[in-house]
């Protein structure tokens, strides 16, 4: 079959593949599940969830649950989440998060810090995680950015220089008049 050049429909096809530029993305938009996965995420979901009632008031309690999860996710082979972590203290992530920021006043600042300890925990390994290639990028910065206060800013610090702001008006008149070059009159 003629096509006008001396190209095959094969080349054709792969220059055209190639001038898109754009990645087979087939296998990434395809769910990657193995037979039993899901069942297994929501076997580790009701276990987390059945960890039983922590007293927030009591920080080493506190303390316990962060680290008992954290062990579970361990010896579950879990990626920890800050879903996760709210499951084993019977809440959802915004309430942890409240209780992590003394937004929730009433819980003591030593099971506030428990809490802390354990999204640091969360934050370093998912951060280690995306640098060596083991998540998903954009993955990691979704997570970043909604449980772990990283956010795309540049923040432009904007100081008025007045040199006049402490002169009385007669004085900053007479500043003006002796900044203005005279005029050369010929």
């Amino acid at each position: 079959m003629s096509n006008g050049t001396n190209l095959s429909d094969e080349q054709i096809t792969d220059v055209v593949k190639y001038k898109r530029k754009r990645p087979d993305r087939t296998d990434a938009l395809t769910p990657q599940y193995q037979a039993g996965d899901m069942s297994r995420m929501i076997t580790n979901a009701v276990e987390l969830a059945n960890m039983g009632p922590v007293n927030m008031h009591d920080p080493a309690q506190v303390e316990q649950r962060v680290m008992d999860c954290l062990k579970y996710m361990i010896e579950h082979d879990m990626k920890p989440t800050v879903e996760s972590m709210a499951l084993a203290f019977n809440t959802n992530r915004t309430t942890l998060w409240r209780w992590r920021e003394g937004v929730e006043t009433n819980i003591p600042e030593a099971s506030r810090n428990a809490i802390k300890k354990g999204y640091n925990i969360m934050n370093q390994l998912l951060t280690q995680t995306m640098a060596d290639g083991k998540i998903n990028p954009v993955a990691a910065i979704f997570l970043l950015k909604n449980n772990h206060n990283y956010k795309d800013q540049t923040d432009v610090v904007v100081t008025p220089n007045n040199p006049l702001q402490d002169m009385n008006a007669d004085e900053a008149r007479k500043r003006l008049i002796e900044a203005v070059p005279e005029e050369d009159e010929e």
